[in-house]
């Protein structure tokens, strides 16, 4: 089967059997599981916050420490949006 016929018996344009089906061809185990890690990535960049700020509290954190705490937590919840996004399309 070539490439011409394939795009004609499928209506996605996928191979038949390639990936279970999908448009992307990521298998939809594969989609949840990056929902999930793009989740928790996101529960992360909102707890490493409040962490700090208790660290912070306590005074067992420098302010330059608390910043780089809350860069890596802007980060973390960004990357999980774009794990998380990626996932649902």
């Amino acid at each position: 089967m070539n490439a011409a016929t394939a795009t004609k018996s499928c209506p996605t344009g996928t191979m038949p059997g390639s990936a279970r089906g999908t448009a992307r061809g990521i298998s939809r185990d594969t989609r949840r599981r990056m929902r999930a890690i793009g989740r928790f990535g996101q529960l992360l960049g909102l707890g490493l916050p409040v962490f700090a700020v208790v660290l912070q509290l306590g005074g067992r954190l420098l302010p330059s420490q608390m910043l780089v705490m809350l860069i890596a937590a802007v980060c973390c919840f960004w990357i999980g949006r774009i794990l998380e996004g990626y996932a649902s399309r």
